[in-house]
């Protein structure tokens, strides 16, 4: 920061709109430009920027502040990668809210990010307190120096695959689901065996057997093809 950001007013972009909408063109304006080259596009509803790799969905995702309302406007974003392989099989297992995460983050979870704008937890993007040039500039930096990258060892069902496994992921049924959606019978079997294992001290779950039983149906098909 320079001396004459120490001096200035602080810039607020959009400060007599709606908080809602002021979040809308703020992103239009400042993210879409940087995230619609690499195969983002926007959902003003959901305050969302998705895209689609093969089975595999990118979601940097804005929480809005329930408070937000008059000058205060906050919001929160979440980054997720999601296999519909794994959603459809949630799905067919009975789980309420199906979503086949395989990956989820927030700034919590990054070391050395730039936290102007963000409150002393590092969750809410606090636009009312903060120059908004500033804020901008650091979360946009935040998502290009720190979360594609890491998006982008997710960037294909086979690379989820090997991201999952060298972060010692192997063993749980997403992997699974995965490795069967691939086609990778050994590999689904090997790592079968190891959520198999992990499932021993927990079957007495409702539920659970059952699920462990399935998974294993899908396994043994996939290996018989």
């Amino acid at each position: 920061m320079g001396l004459s950001d120490l001096f200035r007013s602080k810039v607020k972009y959009h400060e007599g709109l709606p908080s809602r909408e002021r979040l809308v063109r703020i992103f239009e304006e400042h993210l879409l430009p940087v995230l619609a080259p690499v195969g983002f596009t926007f959902k003003p509803k959901e305050l969302e920027f998705v895209r689609e790799r093969g089975d595999l969905q990118h979601a940097i995702e804005h929480y809005a502040n329930h408070r937000n309302g008059g000058t205060s406007v906050d919001f929160a974003p979440r980054f997720t990668v999601r296999s519909m392989a794994c959603r459809k099989w949630e799905k067919s297992d009975g789980t309420e809210l199906p979503t086949g995460t395989i990956w989820q983050g927030s700034l919590q979870d990054w070391p050395g990010i730039d936290t102007y704008g963000l409150d002393y937890n590092r969750h809410w993007y606090d636009l009312r307190a903060s120059d908004n040039e500033r804020l901008v500039r650091a979360y946009v930096g935040n998502l290009t120096g720190l979360v594609l990258p890491r998006m982008e060892a997710y960037g294909t069902a086979e690379l989820a695959l090997e991201q999952l496994k060298s972060e010692g992921r192997d063993h749980t049924a997403q992997y699974v689901v995965v490795a069967c959606a691939l086609g990778q019978a050994a590999e689904a079997q090997r790592a079968f065996q190891l959520y198999a294992e992990r499932a021993q001290p927990h079957l007495h779950k409702p539920g659970l057997p059952e699920r462990l039983e399935r998974l294993r149906e899908k396994v043994n098909a996939l290996a018989e093809n």
